[in-house]
């Protein structure tokens, strides 16, 4: 297995591909959190993928529990390549706030869902993932946003929730490709006779050239 950020400096995935490694990180998530513990700085290079991306492991742990019981980040726990991952509450803690909760993993997913699915994690300006990438559905920009809100009880309640929609977008791109490839076979369908007729033609003046070359 080898971290995601390897893969993805190499190439941008499928959405199916996509899909299913955002499924295998909700699912480390999910077990994670059942347990009280928060990530706190989940990035790519702290997913790892088999060669065919079917299985997917949430490694790095290390600080998990400092951010999720203190509410705290220390510079040892963090590299600085996971800092644009980061929840807002995160990296701008508010006075009075409550720590940042297992919702900063879910920020943190969405983040990495957008790089999967265009190419690049998003900037300080936020650009729509079917903007950056037109074949996928309207779907994914629904999941995404939602992950991405700057206000953590905007976001999903739990990776389960995501885990639910992450199964609604699967339908939605299936059934786009499903709809894509019938407008293809009609297409199709209504230029056969144009080419039947073409062939026709060709057939009679190749029989005129052989009539006229034999007299």
């Amino acid at each position: 297995m080898r971290p995601l950020d390897e893969v993805l400096n190499e190439r941008r995935l499928t959405i199916g591909e996509a899909i299913t490694v955002m499924r295998g990180i909700c699912r480390g998530l999910a077990r994670a959190h059942e347990k009280g513990m928060v990530h706190g700085h989940l990035w790519p290079h702290a997913v790892l993928v088999a060669p065919n991306l079917t299985e997917v492991q949430v490694t790095d742990f290390g600080g998990a529990q400092v951010l999720g019981m203190t509410g705290t980040m220390t510079t040892g726990a963090l590299n600085l390549g996971a800092f644009r991952y980061l929840a807002p509450e995160q990296t701008e803690p508010r006075p009075g706030a409550p720590p940042p909760d297992h919702r900063a993993d879910i920020y943190s997913a969405g983040v990495i869902f957008h790089e999967m699915l265009t190419g690049r994690a998003p900037g300080e300006r936020l650009s729509l993932p079917t903007q950056l990438n037109s074949e996928l559905p309207p779907e994914a920009d629904v999941l995404v946003l939602k992950c991405l809100a700057r206000n953590p009880t905007e976001r999903y309640a739990s990776a389960i929730d995501l885990l639910a929609n992450l199964a609604k977008l699967e339908e939605a791109s299936r059934l786009r490709l499903i709809s894509e490839l019938r407008g293809i076979a009609q297409a199709g369908s209504g230029r056969r006779p144009l080419l039947i007729a073409g062939v026709v033609v060709l057939l009679v003046v190749l029989a005129v050239v052989v009539f006229l070359l034999k007299r």
